[in-house]
């Protein structure tokens, strides 16, 4: 580990952790809580041979896992400082360890792309997708990037409510002319700054647009009136790179 970071247990108390913190909870209340549950329940991350963490719960994603300090405690998993350097299956560490392995899996974090789309389709800025409600371009129609945001401490409680309104915008597209994604850019609509969401802010942001979608339908009809200088069709997704043994994307 480079760092220290924030593990959560699955649960507490009997409840998931994701439906223990409440909506009305502001997230300073929630690290207070959280800090003196976790003292409470699992004690000191030194206790575990786990180095301190060197950020607030939330400024980055925590681990959501009850087996890990388990094993931990029982001496299944050591844990171990950064690498300092490799010598055939000699893994030498930053503390002056070292200690021969037959596998190193590198758990390097993720990098947003997406190399299956032609290039710069989907803008990227750090680790935020560029798309409008969390998953339309402004410049092409039926094109969905989901999943690019992280929700703090789980995203179980957002997929039902997150499915039904992509369905709806799905038929509100096709009866649209202009990209979904233009006419929210249009209505106002931002692209969040982080790819860390909070779940009950994703809920509540679902609720929202699932009542704007009539507004956005009686909205593209206003700008269709409104906007000059564009071609008579909308533009459309452009041929993607051919993949996986010749199967297009779209």
């Amino acid at each position: 580990m480079r760092r220290g970071y924030w593990f959560l247990p699955k649960t507490l108390f009997g409840i998931p952790s994701a439906e223990l913190i409440k909506p009305w909870f502001p997230v300073w209340a929630q690290r207070i809580f959280l800090r003196l549950i976790l003292r409470i329940a699992i004690g000191k991350y030194s206790d575990y041979g786990l180095p301190q963490p060197d950020h607030k719960i939330f400024e980055a994603h925590p681990t959501i896992n009850s087996e890990l300090l388990y094993y931990m405690k029982h001496g299944r998993i050591q844990p171990r400082k950064d690498t300092a350097r490799f010598e055939g299956k000699t893994v030498h560490f930053v503390d002056g360890t070292s200690e021969e392995f037959d596998t190193v899996v590198c758990a390097t974090g993720y990098h947003v792309s997406f190399p299956f789309l032609p290039p710069g389709l989907v803008k990227v800025k750090g680790s935020t997708a560029q798309v409008y409600g969390g998953c339309v371009l402004p410049d092409y129609k039926n094109l969905y990037i989901i999943g690019t945001s992280q929700l703090r401490y789980g995203f179980g409680p957002v997929v039902t409510p997150g499915m039904d309104l992509m369905a709806r915008m799905m038929l509100a597209q096709d009866q649209m002319d202009l990209p979904l994604g233009l006419v929210m850019k249009e209505s106002g609509v931002k692209i969040p700054r982080t790819h860390l969401v909070d779940p009950h802010a994703a809920i509540r942001a679902v609720r929202r647009g699932q009542r704007m979608l009539p507004l956005l339908l009686w909205k593209e009809k206003r700008l269709r009136k409104t906007l000059t200088g564009r071609a008579a069709a909308p533009p459309q997704v452009p041929a993607m790179p051919q993949i996986n043994r010749g199967v297009e994307v779209f």
